[in-house]
């Protein structure tokens, strides 16, 4: 269907409308106990609110073989349209679950071992064992893990970082989930000299 641009403008939250728009249904990922595996990696996303930080660790799940995301009740939507452009694509690439509290996620997975990012005090992420089956918990940032998802983590992570950064206190949710997301790679010997 033709529009002209002042109902292009209407419909698209972009600046600038693009010349082809696409309407579809929203995806519908299989029930979570299918992805159950010995292989398994998954990533809970709490109470991240930036939709940047979101879309980014979207596309670090896909990039980084994580078999889903599943994001907490108090996310910001994953499909707002910030979070999908963050995403450059990935938001198609692997199966998200919204809404879902980690305690019922991890009924529907069980056994996994839970692994939470903290910014101080957890063990360095690149010395720890790394187990799978497992699901990483990446916390907003001024706020961390909330009390309910810090209650069933088998092991607090922390990334380490220069002793130069004195300045910086943290890492934003979705560059510090993409580190984590890559050590997992890493170590499993899924990654590939492809990327950028």
């Amino acid at each position: 269907m033709l529009v002209g641009r002042r109902a292009a403008e209407k419909i698209t939250t972009l600046e600038t409308p693009p010349p082809v728009m696409a309407v579809f249904p929203a995806l519908q990922p299989p029930p979570l106990a299918a992805l159950r595996s010995a292989g398994l990696l998954a990533v809970y996303a709490d109470h991240i609110a930036d939709p940047g930080n979101l879309g980014t660790l979207v596309r670090a799940a896909a990039a980084f073989g994580a078999a889903a995301l599943i994001a907490s009740p108090a996310c910001v939507d994953l499909f707002s349209p910030k979070v999908v452009r963050a995403s450059m694509g990935a938001i198609f690439s692997l199966p998200l679950y919204t809404d879902l509290l980690l305690k019922n996620a991890l009924t529907e997975l069980a056994p996994v071992r839970v692994y939470g990012l903290v910014a101080h005090g957890g063990a360095d992420l690149t010395a720890a064992a790394l187990e799978r089956p497992a699901i990483v918990c990446v916390g907003a940032e001024r706020a961390g893990l909330a009390e309910d998802v810090a209650a069933v983590i088998d092991e607090r992570l922390t990334i380490g970082l220069a002793s130069s950064a004195a300045a910086v206190e943290s890492l934003n949710a979705g560059v510090a989930g993409a580190i984590a997301l890559y050590e997992f790679s890493r170590r499993s010997g899924k990654t590939t000299s492809t990327g950028v």
